[in-house]
């Protein structure tokens, strides 16, 4: 059985089907961090129409802190695991800052087909 994890949101479910053959420390990550309740209520603090939804920030727990949403973070980074899955609707991928080894907790879902960001970022799911 392929690893999959839901994600609930106030407008319904998503299934991620992940895809360990291609990015095993991500998901790994992914899956930790989610059996630890890291991500439990945090938001999807970054919705580019058109392009993606990105979440899994800490900091987007606390209203109080809505000038950092988008900074934080676990005390660790995985490194880059960038591979030839495209970026095409519906796929989840790691954000990161520019330094490719930086991804730690935020993952964005691409809503429309983004092959620019092909080979840049870690498809995971």
């Amino acid at each position: 059985m392929q690893p999959h994890a839901i994600i609930k949101t106030k407008f319904g479910e998503m299934e991620i089907k992940f895809f360990p053959e291609v990015a095993p420390k991500h998901v790994e990550n992914f899956i930790t961090l989610a059996k630890s309740g890291f991500y439990d209520k945090t938001l999807f603090h970054r919705v580019i129409p058109g392009f993606m939804i990105q979440g899994g920030d800490p900091n987007t727990k606390d209203p109080n802190k809505k000038g950092e949403y988008g900074m934080g973070g676990p005390p660790h980074k995985v490194k880059a695991e960038f591979n030839e899955k495209p970026h095409k609707r519906g796929i989840v991928s790691m954000a990161r800052s520019n330094h490719p080894d930086s991804a730690g907790s935020q993952f964005f879902i691409v809503v429309k087909d983004s092959p620019f960001l092909d080979r840049q970022y870690t498809v995971f799911g």
